[in-house]
């Protein structure tokens, strides 16, 4: 299953392939009953993910941001006028909070700045939806 995108090339299939890689976004009516799905603007420090890396050395800042799904996230990677999106199912992801958040899935991973917008109570929602993805029977109604 492919993960990975370049949203230079936008059509109906890239979108099917999103879905099927983590899952659906969640509904009008759905986001008025949740906390937020989208993290905001976040600084990332360090990454390499299917053939992109980067870190803070380099003199150009790349930014992202996540957004929560039913089945997993999806990491929209930005520099410039380039954007990606790293689908990762939940039962690929793993992430780790020390001095700075990463996000790890298959061997790539990213390392986001510490100390921006990204808050314990949105890192805790993304972990709580991962485990509740994964327990079976799911306990939760708003998974498909």
């Amino acid at each position: 299953m492919k993960t990975f995108f370049n949203l230079q090339e936008s059509n109906k299939k890239l979108n099917d392939q999103i879905v099927l890689a983590a899952g659906e976004s969640y509904e009008v009516w759905e986001l008025l009953k949740i906390p937020a799905v989208r993290s905001g603007n976040l600084i990332i420090h360090e990454m390499n993910v299917h053939g992109l890396a980067f870190n803070a050395h380099h003199s150009d800042l790349w930014h992202c941001n996540i957004e929560l799904r039913k089945r997993g996230i999806e990491i929209v990677l930005r520099k410039s006028d380039d954007r990606f999106v790293w689908c990762i199912p939940f039962y690929q992801m793993s992430v780790f909070q020390s001095t700075h958040l990463t996000t790890h899935a298959n061997g790539y991973f990213i390392r986001l700045k510490n100390g921006y917008s990204l808050r314990q109570a949105y890192v805790q929602r993304m972990l709580e939806m991962k485990n509740e993805y994964l327990q079976y029977p799911p306990t939760s109604t708003h998974f498909s």
